[in-house]
């Protein structure tokens, strides 16, 4: 009986990584294919195939080491050098990707453009070191690195492992600068509500990635024993170190799948109630108002055999197209004003910009 509820377990842990782990890479598939079809890639588009070709391995280990509770062993692949570096590389390069899909909002030039992108580069480096120096302190003299353990890491006072406290400090100010550089975006530009709701939602989401990194730490490298009598990894810390990446990667994909969602939205609700005659209906509505404005500004009533100055019809339409350009109206915005993008923001800078 107990052999069948760990088997369930396994059952159990399986589905709930591999929906996680679907769920991630598509949204980065979905990403990339937006943006392709769009002809508005970027560095942060490019840079996503990176945490989508180590997500998409880090699910095939669990896969191949046949779902067991540490998927670790003494091979090369299935070792906690490869896992480490599986791991570390998604999550920060999905951070990178968010720093770069901040910096994309602003037009070159501007401060908080050079400090998102600037905050991209130093998590790179972070990421780089934090491989570095997981290997080095999991790492026995005179042992291979791919034969590293949970275990044989070094400890510091309170047999508190290095690695972890190390890598908790990292991601506590990752974290931070995640949830302060979104407020300085919301502060210096002015952005319609439902692009405020998306860059809070992803400050917002953040805080959930650091909570998992806190319980994964706890449990991966805290000194507890399970029930077999073992320390570090097992079936439950496993699952929360797979939710840390997928969400990781989720939430840098989350401003491009629900700006899309909601322009599906969008498209749908405008085809289902447009009407046949819509332009002839547009054109009309644009030229009575054209004529009212007109009739306002001269004091003249519309009648039937009323007539505009030539000089006046030209002084009107100029102003028109001024207006078209300076004040968009929402119904041109329908497809493009979700989309996180610097090519409709630099159009309208605000008086803090550089």
């Amino acid at each position: 009986m107990h052999v069948s509820l760990h088997q369930h377990s396994q059952l159990y842990a399986l589905a709930i990584i591999t929906v996680l782990h679907i769920l991630a890479l598509s949204s980065t598939v979905l990403r990339l294919l937006d943006r392709f079809f769009k002809q508005r890639m970027w560095w942060d588009d490019y840079f996503a195939v990176l945490p989508l070709c180590t997500d998409a391995m880090f699910l095939a280990m669990y896969w191949l080491s046949g779902a067991s509770a540490s998927g670790l062993s003494h091979s090369p692949f299935f070792s906690l050098f490869t896992y480490s570096l599986l791991h570390l590389t998604t999550i920060w390069s999905s951070r990178i990707i968010l720093a770069l899909g901040l910096a994309r909002i602003f037009p070159p030039g501007q401060k908080i453009r050079r400090v998102s992108l600037g905050l991209a580069a130093l998590f790179c480096i972070t990421g780089i070191g934090l491989i570095f120096s997981t290997t080095a302190l999991c790492t026995k003299r005179g042992t291979p690195f791919y034969r590293s353990t949970p275990a044989s890491c070094t400890r510091g006072k309170g047999r508190v492992p290095l690695p972890a406290l190390i890598v908790l400090i990292c991601d506590a100010v990752t974290e931070a600068l995640l949830v302060v550089v979104p407020f300085q975006v919301l502060r210096r530009m002015k952005l319609p509500k439902h692009q405020k709701r998306l860059i809070l939602l992803a400050g917002s989401a953040s805080l959930f990635t650091f909570m998992t990194l806190v319980a994964f730490c706890v449990l991966w490298y805290g000194p507890f024993e399970f029930g077999d009598g073992s320390r570090g990894p097992n079936l439950s810390n496993t699952i929360i170190s797979h939710i840390e990446v997928t969400t990781c990667l989720i939430v840098s994909n989350l401003l491009v799948v629900v700006s899309f969602l909601y322009r599906m939205k969008r498209k749908v609700q405008f085809a289902r109630g447009r009407p046949m005659d819509s332009t002839v209906q547009s054109d009309t509505t644009t030229t009575s108002e054209t004529a009212s404005r007109s009739n306002r500004r001269t004091g003249t009533r519309p009648t039937e055999h009323s007539t505009i100055p030539q000089t006046e019809i030209t002084t009107l339409s100029l102003t028109e197209v001024i207006s078209v350009f300076s004040e968009p109206r929402y119904s041109q915005w329908d497809d493009e004003y979700l989309d996180v993008d610097s090519e409709w923001v630099t159009s309208h800078p605000t008086n803090g910009s550089n």
